[in-house]
């Protein structure tokens, strides 16, 4: 456990580094115009419901996590940019777990080379400092991968459910997950874990 905590802080430290020109970057329009204002109104407000801007359909997930950073913090573009990269570096981190799963067997390194390709890809790199769903469900649905590999079906469905109460398309997910435990491996008790996500999105909407 040391060991991951370490690698976890290395990995934060180089993403940290690799952004240190634009961790004070102003919100981009997605950012200020949804996910930090619902943020905001959770963290000032406790109002679930943004009151700041138009409510839309997706979860408050983030916003949970980005109030309950701002509680320690305080509210800042850059404890928001740096609380995005910690989580990004948790993501990193369990891409790299889940490139050695796949990968057994394969002579050579190839998980390192996974990560490598994560950090340089463009998309990763913008997406893992800015307040906005994407990275964060990434993040989520490589933890269900790996957890639904190593046959830990619960906790898969409760990985699915943080991730669904995310990014509410997430739902994808668990529900071909669930299928396949159902349909194809005929283990119908574990499949019906992954009914849960569902009922969690079906509250947001109710409260919505």
């Amino acid at each position: 456990m040391r060991q991951r905590i370490i690698l976890i802080i290395a990995v934060a430290a180089l993403l940290v580094a690799l952004h240190t020109p634009f961790l004070r970057m102003p919100l981009h329009w997605d950012e200020l115009g949804q996910f930090v204002p619902s943020a905001l109104d959770l963290y000032h407000d406790g109002s679930w419901v943004t009151t700041t801007t138009q409510p839309n359909i997706h979860p408050p997930g983030l916003s949970v996590y980005l109030a309950a950073v701002w509680t320690f913090t305080g509210y800042s573009i850059l404890a928001t940019r740096l609380a995005m990269l910690a989580m990004a570096a948790v993501g990193v981190y369990l891409a790299f777990l889940l490139a050695i799963r796949l990968a057994r067997g394969t002579e050579g390194a190839p998980a390192f080379a996974a990560v490598a390709f994560l950090l340089a890809a463009p998309m990763f790199y913008t997406q893992s400092m800015m307040a906005v769903l994407d990275m964060p469900a990434m993040v989520f649905t490589v933890l269900a991968l790996l957890l639904f590999y190593d046959e830990r079906y619960r906790a898969c469905a409760l990985a699915c459910t943080a991730l669904v109460v995310l990014k509410e398309t997430a739902l994808t997910t668990p529900l071909v997950l669930g299928a396949w435990l159902w349909f194809r491996d005929g283990r119908r008790k574990d499949a019906i874990w992954f009914a849960l996500p569902a009922v969690a999105l079906a509250g947001w909407l109710a409260v919505l």
